[in-house]
């Protein structure tokens, strides 16, 4: 073998190296794709059902703000929707999303009351069964809309009376005191 043989063929090895390591980058990011693509697909999966479940809470924690604002009479008995009606939106504080990775989003909430049914109890009270239907903004695509069963009581004008006589009694027996 001679000095010519051997530069000929050290010239003609080294681009049939650099092609195989290229094609082996090539066939190693080929397979990474499909095992990279799984990981991924998964965490963005978490993180809609993450949002999701956020978007839940929110909505429990709406509902049992519409309750409160029920049971402390904001909403008067008159305003509340008769069989068959629904209420016009009742507007609730927005309420911030926070998701670890993610953004923070703003939500704005309302809720409408829809009556379902009405009965008068023996005593002459009246029962309404309301179904509480609570709206997210910005709202998510095939997302259902929350709706909470509550039942509310009217009491017979004739106990607002005795209420009221029980307060001027209560007034009467700390007049004769003094």
């Amino acid at each position: 073998m001679t000095i010519s043989t051997l530069s000929r063929s050290g010239f003609s090895k080294k681009p049939f190296l650099l092609l195989e390591v290229l094609i082996s980058i090539l066939i190693v990011s080929l397979c990474l794709v499909p095992l990279i693509q799984g990981p991924i697909f998964t965490y963005r999966e978490e993180m809609r059902l993450l949002e999701e479940m956020e978007r839940e809470r929110i909505a429990e924690l709406s509902f049992f703000e519409a309750k409160e604002t029920l049971l402390n009479r904001e909403i008067p008995w008159e305003r509340l929707p008769s069989k068959g009606e629904t209420s016009h939106p009742f507007s609730l504080s927005s309420k911030e999303m926070k998701i670890p990775g993610l953004k923070r989003k703003k939500v704005e909430r309302s809720f409408t009351l829809h009556c379902t049914g009405e009965k008068e109890g023996k005593n002459g009270e009246i029962y309404r069964l309301l179904q509480v239907r609570i709206k997210l903004l910005p709202s998510v695509k095939k997302e259902k809309t929350p709706t909470y069963g509550l039942m509310v009581q009217k009491l017979p004008q004739s106990d607002n009376k005795l209420e009221s006589l029980h307060g001027s009694k209560a007034k009467r027996e700390k007049g004769n005191g003094d």
